[in-house]
C-alpha cells in the first residue's frame, strides 16, 4: 500500500537490543530496527549500523537543491512497503524554456528501513504540456549507494554527492539541448559532451535517444566511437 504524503515524523525508525529465540540472551553484536509506536520489526543488524531516516533524507535532498538555486520546485513523499519501509521523494524542478519548448527535469530519491533496496538518486527529463505533471518516464542520471557499514555521518555526505552529481549532470544534458537547438554545437561536441557525462553507457545511449527526438542531432554513433577510442588507449596504457 502506498501513503502520499504522508508525515516523515509518523515514521522514526528505533534501534532496540536484539535477542536470541532460544534462551532469550542477547546477541551481542546485533540490534533491532523498530518502528517507534506499532514495535515492527524492519531487520536485525550489526551494531555498527546507523540507519538513516526517511526524514533525514528528505531534509538532505531540499538542502542540496537549495544549494543549486533551485528555489521552486515541486515535492511529492511517497510511502511504501510494510509499515511504512520504504521511502519515494519525487521532485519536478523549474520549467526551462528551450527554444520554445518547455522542459522540465526532475529527481526520485529512494530509502528503505529494511534494506530491501539502498539509497538511489534518480534524474529524468521529459518536455512537458502541464507545469505540475508528476509522472516520470525512464531515467537519464542514476546514482545507487547501498546501506553499508558506513556511518550516518559518511552515508548522509555520500547522499549529497549523489544528489549534486545528478544535478549537475541533468544541467549538462538541458544545456546540450539548448546550445543543439541553437545550432552552436556540432554532433562531434555533443557526443564529446555526453560521453565525459561520468554515467553507464546505457544511460548515455538513452540521452542521445533524447536529444535526437529534441533537437534532430544523432549522435549514437559517434558515442560508440569514442567509446572504442578510450578502450584502445586504455590497452595501450596497461
Amino acid at each position: 500500500m502506498w501513503f502520499e504524503e504522508m508525515s516523515l515524523e509518523d515514521l522514526p525508525v528505533v534501534e532496540e537490543r536484539a535477542v536470541f529465540v532460544d534462551g532469550g540472551a542477547d546477541a551481542e553484536n546485533f540490534k533491532a530496527l523498530v518502528r517507534k509506536g506499532s514495535r515492527y520489526v524492519y531487520d536485525i543488524v550489526t551494531k555498527r549500523y546507523e540507519p538513516i531516516q526517511h526524514r533525514e533524507v528528505v531534509e538532505t535532498a531540499r538542502k542540496i537543491l537549495k544549494e543549486f538555486k533551485f528555489e521552486n520546485f515541486d515535492e511529492k513523499i511517497i510511502i511504501d512497503g510494510q509499515h511504512g519501509a520504504r521511502l519515494f521523494y519525487r521532485v519536478l524542478l523549474e520549467d526551462y524554456d528551450v527554444d520554445g519548448d518547455k522542459m522540465r527535469f526532475g529527481l526520485q530519491i529512494t530509502n528503505s528501513y529494511d534494506r530491501s533496496f539502498g539509497i538511489n538518486v534518480n534524474g529524468y527529463g521529459f518536455r512537458i504540456a502541464c507545469s505540475n505533471i508528476m509522472v516520470f518516464g525512464k531515467e537519464l542520471m542514476s546514482e545507487f549507494a547501498m546501506h553499508t557499514r558506513s556511518t550516518k555521518a559518511e552515508d548522509l555526505a555520500k547522499l549529497k554527492d549523489m544528489i549534486a552529481n545528478v544535478l549537475d549532470n541533468l544541467i549538462v544534458v538541458k544545456d546540450a539541448i539548448k546550445a543543439a537547438k541553437s545550432g552552436v554545437v556540432s554532433a562531434t561536441e555533443l557526443a564529446q559532451l555526453i560521453d565525459s557525462l561520468d554515467i553507464s553507457k546505457k544511460l548515455k545511449i538513452r540521452i542521445a535517444r533524447v536529444l535526437r527526438k529534441e533537437t534532430g542531432f544523432d549522435i549514437t554513433k559517434k558515442l560508440d566511437e569514442l567509446e572504442a577510442e578510450r578502450t584502445l588507449i586504455n590497452r595501450w596504457a596497461a
